[in-house]
């Protein structure tokens, strides 16, 4: 990597891998090989059957939802958009793309709805820290990944596992060490510059790749989006300018039997998204560029010390990102839509993790005996690997063989959740510390170690590889 920034992450002013390998006889650089490890690594290849906004398994659609963005192909957008940003501004831009690429790697099934269903279970039991995501994805470049035989892990550098833990707990911060310094350092709190820049692109690529996935499946009309949704109507008038024969569609033209008429007003709505895109992206690089020549950060430690962000937008850009967040919130995420569909993964997650909580067994590609682990909070975390790492689809295939085969066991599932639901109810009406949840539950778990300790030995979690070929989507 030759005319890097001096505050751009380099091999040189790197902190290494954790373990020390034979150097390779190739060309490329270390950032460059964290970049095809994740590529490579089986975490990565399942993020191509998880949600990122839509998700209609099981349900009678169209094939149009099968083109819209799943985790792996956001990952692949923010990427490629890193990589232009950071090199524009001199930085690290294999650090970049392989921050892109990785950063969601720690998501389950069902986007944040599978994440919040695992977290609340996880807490619900009693399990230190809960689950959260980024979280998440440390620990499996750290350990779930293993495809070497000297350690486990992907042993990628330093600043891709910084940049990677993207947000951590105090509690878990101080168990990770170096890697989370900065969640605990005030003085030094920042991220790298190429963290930055992701954390943006990150947030960029997916504000705008929704509304162009809301528009697909009919959830957004051009109307709407004209009238409404902040920034559109900027972007409309800055290409409108650009090619004065364009026409706006009505909505009516989106839904023509004639191919060319809806052809068009489908192309002219998703050229004005990308208008904005282009807008935003833009934005960021410039201001960024200004921030830098304002600071003038000599080294990565500048960019760590400094009390905020380099990478941002201007002020009137950051308003109209937030409006747009906001706008999307509220019509998409919230959508009545999208609702009755998250319903449905929520009911699927609680059913799989209390079943398999009651049942260890049910988990296919079991190997583990439950005697096997020290404590609950092992098994619980291993509960937790377990199912967020599977597909969407694996989840809904999973959950229709239980049904099918121990519909027992889900009417068990469903008390549990109803336990959850009125436990987590009276803590909000009175007050009652979170903790008190692992005190109200303590029988129900007691009894169910008397019945693990009762019944035959039996497997549970599976190796890595059984499990993995169960959890890739068909």
């Amino acid at each position: 990597m030759s005319n890097l920034a001096p505050y751009a992450v380099s091999v040189e002013n790197s902190l290494g891998r954790l373990y020390q390998e034979d150097k390779r006889k190739d060309n490329r650089n270390p950032f460059q090989r964290d970049i095809d490890r994740i590529i490579h690594s089986v975490s990565y290849r399942l993020l191509g059957g998880k949600t990122q906004v839509f998700n209609f398994y099981g349900k009678p659609v169209d094939n149009d939802y099968e083109l819209l963005r799943t985790r792996m192909s956001h990952s692949q957008e923010v990427a490629r958009l890193a990589n232009y940003v950071g090199s524009e501004l001199g930085l690290n831009k294999y650090l970049c793309e392989v921050l892109g690429l990785g950063h969601d790697l720690g998501h389950s099934a069902f986007g944040h709805v599978g994440q919040d269903v695992i977290n609340d279970f996880m807490q619900f039991k009693g399990l230190v820290g809960g689950f959260e995501h980024n979280e998440q994805v440390l620990r499996i470049v750290d350990s779930l990944e293993r495809p070497y035989l000297g350690f486990n892990g992907l042993n990628l550098m330093f600043e891709t596992r910084e940049g990677l833990l993207k947000h951590c707990k105090k509690e878990s911060a101080l168990l990770l060490g170096d890697v989370a310094r900065r969640h605990l350092d005030k003085n030094r709190a920042q991220p790298t510059l190429e963290a930055q820049v992701v954390d943006w692109c990150d947030a960029i690529a997916y504000v705008h790749a929704d509304l162009e996935d809301a528009f697909l499946i009919g959830i957004v009309k051009p109307s709407t989006m004209l009238k409404e949704v902040p920034g559109f109507a900027e972007a409309w008038n800055r290409l409108s300018v650009k090619n004065p024969l364009w026409k706006f569609p009505d909505d009516d033209c989106i839904d023509s039997q004639d191919l060319l008429i809806s052809s068009t007003a489908e192309r002219i709505v998703r050229s004005v998204i990308r208008e904005m895109f282009r807008y935003s992206s833009a934005d960021l690089l410039e201001n960024t560029k200004k921030e830098i020549k304002k600071i003038n950060p000599k080294s990565v430690e500048d960019v760590r010390r400094h009390s905020s962000y380099l990478a941002k937008f201007s002020n009137e850009q950051l308003k109209r990102h937030k409006d747009l967040k906001n706008w999307s919130r509220k019509n998409i995420y919230l959508n009545s839509i999208n609702i009755d569909v998250r319903d449905k993964q929520k009911e699927i997650m609680w059913d799989l993790l209390c079943s398999f909580y009651l049942s260890p067994k049910e988990m296919n590609g079991s190997t583990f005996n439950r005697k096997n682990f020290a404590s609950e909070q092992d098994f619980l975390r291993e509960l937790a690997d377990k199912v967020s790492i599977m597909s969407d689809n694996f989840a809904y295939r999973e959950h229709e063989r239980l049904k099918s085969t121990r519909p027992d066991l889900i009417s068990e599932a469903k008390l549990m959740r109803k336990e959850f639901e009125l436990v987590f109810s009276s803590e909000k009406q009175d007050g009652v510390s979170k903790n008190s949840v692992v005190d109200l539950t303590a029988k129900l778990v007691e009894e169910t170690r008397r019945v693990w300790i009762e019944q035959d030995p039996f497997e549970f979690c599976g190796s890595m590889k059984k499990d993995i070929k169960k959890c890739r989507p068909k």
